[in-house]
């Protein structure tokens, strides 16, 4: 039987013929085999996030974030606003910030934990691909983000229902819930490009975590100050997150926020642009 060697982004030549003749009974073709071991990977990955208890720690703090509000409110008896716009809006305001820390938390480690810790040793001589094994990596990290941030959504959603009625929910909630999907999967892309070249997973943590909250924000804020949209930083589109929940709002009116089209093809940029190259990074990069 001819053999072919996987040297796909660098990487380290692993025979993978040896996944295919492991399945017994079952003949798959490679990309079968490459989707079987993305899934054992997001598997893995879920499981290790749930050892080291940062599922918990995350969970208590997303319901700490939709709830403070409505519960306070309820307490002191406040008079929440009329329109459930600006409640929702007053109830989403730390959601940027909650995204761009949880995308540090669980895209940090993800490549170079393995290369820090030498568990790549073990787990690199393994008969899979090395963009198999970063993929699922990323997309068990992007699960994660997304189910906090549904939680966020979901508990945000029955307080507008009771507060407000059933009949209040527009489309532009679910717009907006879409777009926080979006952002944070390219959020996690940048934080994961670092995490495939450093070699400390603190740093990478770190190093993503202020650029997203602090560098690029204040490069942003230069760039309005010098009259020049920023409509190509990241973290300036995140405000459509926002502003979209009010579906009457044009875009183009407001200062600092993207025309909506404009703003989403800009993320998906950054998100496809620095998945690839933190893929290709983190194969092309050899154990120490």
């Amino acid at each position: 039987m001819s053999k072919e060697w996987d040297s796909g982004f660098g990487g380290a030549g692993v025979d993978t013929d040896r996944g295919r003749d492991s399945d017994v009974g079952m003949d798959y073709n490679g990309f079968t085999v490459d989707l079987l071991h993305i899934g054992l990977t997001i598997k893995f990955e879920l499981l290790r996030h749930f050892r080291r208890k940062r599922i918990y720690v995350v969970l208590a703090f997303s319901l700490f974030i939709s709830l403070f509000y409505y519960l306070i409110g309820n307490i002191v008896n406040h008079n929440f606003p009329d329109d459930w716009e600006e409640f929702t809006f007053i109830n989403l305001v730390f959601l940027n910030f909650f995204i761009i820390i949880i995308a540090s938390v669980f895209g940090g480690d993800s490549v170079s934990g393995d290369f820090q810790k030498k568990t790549g040793l073990l787990l690199f001589t393994t008969p899979q691909r090395r963009t198999s094994i970063f993929l699922g990596k990323y997309l068990a990290s992007l699960l994660a983000v997304h189910f906090f941030i549904t939680v966020i959504y979901v508990i945000t959603a029955i307080e507008v229902t009771q507060l407000y009625g059933y009949s209040t929910l527009s489309m532009g909630f679910t717009q907006s819930y879409l777009l926080a999907l979006l952002y944070s999967a390219s959020v996690l892309s940048l934080v994961f490009f670092f995490s495939s070249f450093m070699k400390n997973s603190s740093t990478s943590s770190i190093v993503g975590f202020f650029l997203l909250f602090l560098i690029l924000p204040m490069m942003s804020g230069i760039f309005m100050v010098l009259w020049t949209e920023p409509w190509f930083i990241i973290t300036n589109q995140s405000a459509l997150m926002y502003y979209i929940i009010d579906s009457g709002h044009d875009f183009d009116s407001i200062s600092g926020v993207s025309e909506l089209w404009v703003g989403i093809c800009v993320i998906i940029s950054y998100l496809v642009l620095l998945l690839i190259s933190g893929v290709f990074l983190g194969c092309r990069r050899q154990m120490d």
